[in-house]
């Protein structure tokens, strides 16, 4: 990364934490693990369930799993998925939930179910993405993008950048976001400047910045192909201090 010798503190976002995706720690999951298992990988309660599937990693052999059972429960997994929103049955009433799944066949369902996720995010948060702000719970973070090199095969780096100022006029604040959309330049990534929701001295270390922060980073992914372990907070004097309160 260069800059013009300004305070900079960067480090890696806990996207284990924070992020509602697969982690390349948590491809390849457990044998003895069932699509009913798999069948809460939903926007309200997928960062839950990821944490369980990657704890699921340090199984082996639990339960046997064939060819057959597997097939068929991929096959009934897909059925499902293929329907829209509205007409899918409950996850109780399908019958090869319960199977136990090899590892391979578990990845597979995972594989299914995220790229679903990605689908529902795509259709659901188009608008908010071509406006380039988010709005939850009363608190509106506009943001820009920039992409800087190719894009590995493994998904775009993510660089966040949090603007300095801070307990000063929204006119100050937002001079200082303009600013720090020039300040830096990679050799490759996405390079992700947010306007903080308020003009509060604490502005980047909020109750609402985790959540539009995972909410932003779901959107890069679902997007613009970001890859979810690359993902980096850095910033610019108050922002400096948002890298370290995050």
């Amino acid at each position: 990364m260069q800059h013009a010798n300004l305070p900079l503190l960067c480090r890696p976002y806990r996207a284990c934490d924070y992020i509602g995706s697969r982690t390349q720690d948590g491809a390849a999951l457990c044998p003895g693990l069932t699509c009913r298992a798999l069948s809460g990988l939903t926007a309200s309660n997928l960062k839950r369930t990821i944490l369980i599937l990657i704890s699921c990693l340090a199984m082996s052999g639990v339960v046997a799993a064939d060819d057959r059972s597997d097939r068929a429960a991929i096959a009934e997994l897909q059925s499902l998925l293929d329907k829209s929103a509205g007409e899918r049955p409950e996850f109780d009433s399908l019958v090869q939930l319960d199977t136990p799944l090899s590892s391979a066949a578990a990845n597979a369902a995972a594989d299914l179910l995220w790229g679903d996720q990605l689908e529902q995010w795509r259709a659901e948060r188009e608008a908010e993405w071509n406006d380039k702000s988010l709005t939850l719970n009363g608190h509106t973070m506009p943001f820009t993008v920039r992409e800087f090199g190719e894009q590995p095969e493994e998904g775009w780096s993510v660089y966040i950048s949090m603007h300095g100022g801070g307990g000063a006029p929204k006119e100050v604040n937002d001079q200082q976001w303009q600013n720090q959309q020039i300040l830096y330049q990679l050799q490759e990534g996405l390079y992700v400047v947010p306007r903080a929701p308020t003009d509060m001295w604490n502005m980047w270390h909020q109750d609402h910045i985790d959540v539009l922060f995972e909410r932003l980073i779901q959107d890069l992914v679902a997007f613009h192909g970001a890859n979810t372990d690359r993902v980096y907070l850095l910033g610019y004097s108050a922002g400096g201090d948002g890298v370290y309160q995050v």
